[in-house]
């Protein structure tokens, strides 16, 4: 069956009327304003019935772009909008048209009856069409955001007025939320435990103050301090989790969620922790409230800035009696900063107290430089030693010795191993600095004359050396020459048998 060239246009005529009798029931119906711009930004027909209401007039036909707005915008604004569509039409592919920013908030001015004006905002948004006989067409839509904005406005004004007016509501509700966390987790794990973990809480957070006012300089010294600040955050994370604080746990998620971002840069530096200043001031918080909600559990809360006394008899307090003795007898004043201490175990303790006293012992008789010869070098009055245990991840066990005294110098060692036949000139020349310096953990190595020496003299180190090995440790040493020498510990992870037996020993 054949259709004629005639009959086949009025089908396309009738299809067509179709189409734009339901293109004109669509864009009654819509609640925004809706229309075409030609290749020559002239609105073409039909359009929504909104745009009556929206721009106050009923004719649309043969009216530009520009026009239509020209009489309800300011000179400058129909600039900026003549500008943008010249943007647009230049943009290129439709993708890189539909991808140009709409004009979000544009200001009209709507003339009333009695010769007012009201004040709108409309937003325009315009994407790319492809119609027959209309090239560079484009459909634009025209959004009322007036209301919105004003809601927006009106509650910006009045959430300063809300909070000035009741703080001590949204501080009464957090304070009830907290005591009823406080109570549900006594009654769930019993007030021992409790206490211990709010107590390890506050001794984490200690620690990373303490961590904090570390300094550093190098690479290596910044990436210790984030590793070290991330296991003591950890552990108040899993204090907070383990008593259902969620407050608190939010606060520590938040911590490490910060550390972590610090953990992927290329390089640190000393601004990088000063926004944990800010964090740990938060973790502070959550925990003075909820010492203040437990006193009858835990005892009175320390001063939170200030580095807590370490218990009587523990390893911390014994290593901080010694440095005083020692400090006094050799006329060094000196700080001794301590971390995590109480996570030794149990088999490790007279290991790491053995350890850390031959290394305080030498730091303050070798390493750190009197007083007066400190403050010509521009140092700090006192010498700082700082003695760090940590666990790690892989179930090995580090601790990291640092003092920021006089360091090593590898021609004085190699001097002073030759002196002492510890080696031969030969032997210690072909030696590389980083292997000269480990000389010190040869027995009868020392920087004192042999008439100021003690029958012990320079079997610290050794006694150090020993130490590690006796329990298949390893021990690594690194020095600057006028700043600073650290030393690195590792441990090997303990299996419970022999976890139990070391313990009974020690």
């Amino acid at each position: 069956m054949f259709i004629s060239k005639k009959q086949h246009e009025k089908q396309l005529e009738a299809l067509q009327s179709a189409g734009n009798r339901m293109l004109e029931v669509i864009l009654n119906h819509v609640s925004q304003g809706v229309f075409v711009l030609d290749a020559r930004d002239r609105i073409l027909p039909p359009v929504s019935r909104a745009m009556a209401t929206l721009f106050r007039r009923r004719d649309f036909a043969d009216l530009s772009f520009e026009r239509l707005l020209c009489p309800i915008v300011d000179a400058q604004t129909l600039a900026d909008i003549g500008a943008a569509l010249a943007k647009m039409r230049h943009a290129g592919t439709s993708a890189e048209c539909a991808a140009m920013p709409a004009m979000r908030e544009v200001e009209v001015y709507l003339p009333r009856a009695d010769g007012g004006v009201d004040v709108a905002r409309y937003a325009f948004d315009f994407f790319p069409l492809d119609i027959p006989g209309q090239p560079q067409s484009w459909l634009a839509r025209v959004t009322d955001r007036t209301l919105l904005k004003r809601q927006s406005e009106e509650l910006e004004d009045l959430r300063p007025q809300l909070a000035d007016a009741h703080p001590e509501i949204l501080d009464l509700r957090a304070q009830l939320a907290l005591q009823k966390d406080v109570l549900q987790s006594v009654m769930r794990v019993g007030s021992s435990q409790f206490a211990a973990a709010v107590q390890r809480s506050g001794s984490a957070m200690q620690a990373v103050n303490e961590i904090l006012k570390q300094p550093a300089r190098e690479q290596e010294v910044f990436r210790q301090k984030l590793e070290a600040i991330c296991a003591e955050v950890a552990e108040i994370r899993r204090a907070a989790e383990s008593l259902h604080l969620s407050a608190m746990e939010a606060a520590a998620r938040s911590f490490e969620e910060s550390l972590q971002d610090l953990r992927v840069r290329d390089s640190l530096s000393g601004n990088d922790f000063l926004p944990l200043a800010v964090l740990l001031d938060a973790l502070f918080g959550q925990y003075r409230q909820l010492r203040s909600l437990t006193r009858t559990v835990v005892k009175p809360p320390a001063q939170p800035t200030m580095p807590s006394a370490a218990p009587a008899g523990s390893l911390e307090a014994t290593l901080r009696a010694l440095t005083a003795l020692v400090a006094d007898e050799y006329s060094r004043p000196v700080v001794l900063s301590c971390i995590g201490l109480h996570r030794v175990p149990a088999a490790y303790q007279a290991t790491v107290k053995n350890i850390a006293i031959q290394l305080i012992r030498n730091a303050v008789i070798h390493g750190i430089e009197p007083a007066e010869e400190r403050e010509r070098l521009g140092k700090q009055p006192e010498g700082g030693l700082s003695l760090q245990f940590n666990a790690l991840p892989d179930g090995t066990f580090e601790l990291r010795f640092r003092d920021d005294g006089r360091g090593l110098d590898p021609a004085q060692v190699r001097r002073i191993a030759v002196e002492r036949e510890l080696i031969t000139g030969e032997a210690a020349a072909r030696l590389r600095d980083r292997q000269a310096i480990k000389l010190i953990f040869q027995e009868r190595y020392s920087t004192l004359a042999p008439s100021d020496a003690a029958a012990t003299n320079g079997a610290g180190l050794a006694f150090v050396r020993r130490y590690v090995h006796d329990v298949h440790g390893k021990i690594a040493l690194a020095s600057e020459a006028g700043k600073e020498t650290r030393f690195k510990v590792s441990l090997p992870p303990l299996d419970r048998e022999v976890e139990s037996m070391r313990a009974e020993v020690a």
